[in-house]
């Protein structure tokens, strides 16, 4: 690596750890002073009886005002902590509903929304990458929403029923951001990238034993991803696309239990190139010495879990091998998604298996398959290739970050590895003797082949 990556490098990190050990203190310190001045002045009381009291729901969102951002490449979205704000008012909880305003996060305790900046692209535009990094790009206001008022608002959307929502899920380096691209390229679909409010919603509810309970609050938040935005021409969406964080793919079970309506997709690829690309990417330069011992401590943490668990992640327990690097540790969680998917279909559950390569491949066919799963005109499939010309990735700020990253070649998987994961697709029926790249997991939208 030469030396100018190096120190390009140690200053984007060094960057973060400014902004994480000095930014976010001095902004907690800031909120503890401006909600002091909310008791003082009778602002903190108000907000109170807001939580409390259901009949105070006409007025119960607190508008704040933006006036700085802290944005951290290593942590997506930190809610209130991301901003620095101060009050400005309340209203009702239908000014979410605008198209400028979009949600972030919710807890077990409120919802926080952002309005943008109009001056700013929308916050949706899969050139942010995650929808967070738009979020906080373009923010101008923060709303916040109580629970009760969130649900209830919600349930007023879920009242006139879902529009077309269509699921994605994936592992790590697979292509879901060039699909993405292509289904924004057709004008007529939005997508909705690793929306932070999703993730919350699976962690406020993780020891909840209410699936009545876990399912509303998904279904709220979903109403409110997919609340009616118009498109640039003014045009209402034909459909949604939300593509949840990567290791949210080990729920797609829940969602498609809470979603039976709704088109499900796993997008997967050749194991090993999607594998060495996640390495290439994230550990590159000085980042690989820093972390690498902590992520091998979390490898085998999370290895002692997965050998604990039941259902498609006892694979660990065929695996006689003492220790995994970060490589290799990132083979097992994919090939574990794999198999939750396999899990998934086995069960009966409509969720579509996509590979890339053949994606990539065999565009007009695949991309005509995709569509009539996703109930969309067949017309929009050309202007939906137009986006394998160029990576969505390569042109947003984000993107660039991502790319500068990556230098020199990856190491090889070890043959005794590999061999072990080999047979750990035999036991569970997948054929990889034509090797990892022609591995098509069941269910898979196939190209058919002439004999």
């Amino acid at each position: 690596m030469s030396l100018d990556r190096i120190m390009y490098r140690a200053y984007i990190y060094s960057i973060d750890a400014l902004k994480i050990f000095v930014l976010l203190p001095m902004n907690a310190i800031f909120s503890f002073v401006v909600r002091l001045w909310w008791r003082v002045s009778g602002i903190q009381a108000l907000i109170e009886r807001n939580y409390l009291d259901p009949s105070c729901y006409a007025h119960s969102a607190q508008i704040l005002q933006c006036w700085g951002k802290i944005r951290i490449s290593t942590m997506p979205s930190l809610g209130r902590r991301n901003f620095i704000l101060t009050h400005h008012g309340f209203c009702h909880p239908s000014c979410v509903l605008r198209d400028d305003v979009t949600l972030m996060d919710v807890n077990d305790r409120e919802a926080i929304f952002v309005e943008r900046d109009h001056k700013s692209e929308p916050a949706t535009r899969s050139s942010y990458v995650a929808l967070a990094w738009g979020q906080i790009t373009t923010a101008k206001r923060v709303v916040i929403l109580p629970k009760s008022s969130f649900l209830k608002l919600a349930d007023e959307l879920l009242e006139k029923g879902l529009p077309r929502v269509v699921f994605m899920h994936n592992h790590a380096r697979c292509g879901s951001t060039m699909l993405c691209n292509m289904f924004e390229h057709t004008d007529r679909v939005l997508c909705v990238c690793e929306p932070e409010a999703l993730t919350a919603a699976f962690k406020i509810t993780s020891n909840d034993t209410d699936t009545e309970g876990r399912t509303r609050m998904l279904h709220a938040v979903v109403a409110m991803l997919t609340k009616p935005i118009r498109g640039e021409r003014g045009e209402k969406p034909l459909a949604y696309v939300i593509k949840p964080r990567v290791f949210l793919a080990e729920r797609m079970d829940v969602l498609q239990q809470a979603f039976p309506t709704c088109v499900h997709l796993f997008l997967y690829r050749n194991p090993v190139l999607s594998c060495r690309s996640l390495y290439r990417m994230m550990f590159s330069g000085l980042v690989l010495y820093l972390t690498m011992a902590v992520i091998d401590h979390g490898s085998r943490t999370v290895k002692e879990k997965l050998t604990q668990a039941s259902g498609p992640a006892k694979f660990c327990l065929s695996n006689k091998l003492t220790s995994h690097s970060f490589l290799e540790y990132s083979f097992l969680r994919t090939l574990d998604r794999f198999l939750i998917y396999i899990g998934c279909v086995a069960e009966g559950m409509e969720i579509t298996g996509l590979c890339y390569d053949d994606l990539c491949k065999h565009p007009d066919f695949m991309l005509k398959r995709i569509f009539q799963l996703c109930n969309l005109p067949q017309s929009l499939v050309q202007k939906a290739q137009r986006a394998m010309e160029h990576d969505a990735q390569v042109d947003s700020s984000v993107g660039r970050q991502q790319l500068a990253r990556v230098s020199g070649p990856a190491p090889e998987f070890s043959q005794e590895f590999l061999e072990s994961m080999v047979k750990i697709c035999k036991d569970h029926d997948l054929d990889v003797t034509g090797g990892w790249a022609s591995l098509r997991l069941p269910g898979s939208i196939l190209f058919p082949i002439s004999s």
